[in-house]
C-alpha cells in the first residue's frame, strides 16, 4: 500500500490504498457514513505514505477538488 488512511483522533488505521485518489475518496465515504450513522461525531483524518509520513495537505485538497469536479 502506497497511502493509509488515518483516523489520528483515536489513533486507527481505516485503510490502505494503491494511489492518493483511492485514499481521497475514502476519507470522503468514510465521513459520509460516518455522519449519516452517528450525527454530531467527527473524526480528524490524515493520509500517510507508506513511510509514516503525512502527505501534504495542499496535494490532498487539490485532489478532492479534483473528484468534485469529475463528479458535476
Amino acid at each position: 500500500m502506497k497511502y493509509i488512511l488515518n483516523d489520528t483522533f483515536n489513533e486507527t488505521r481505516i485503510s490502505g490504498h494503491r494511489t492518493l485518489d483511492a485514499a481521497v475518496r475514502a476519507r470522503i465515504a468514510h465521513a459520509r457514513k460516518l455522519s449519516r450513522n452517528s450525527p454530531g461525531s467527527y473524526v480528524w483524518y490524515r493520509i500517510m505514505d507508506a513511510n509514516g509520513i503525512g502527505v501534504c495537505s495542499d496535494l490532498v485538497d487539490e485532489t478532492e477538488l479534483a473528484i468534485q469536479s469529475s463528479t458535476r
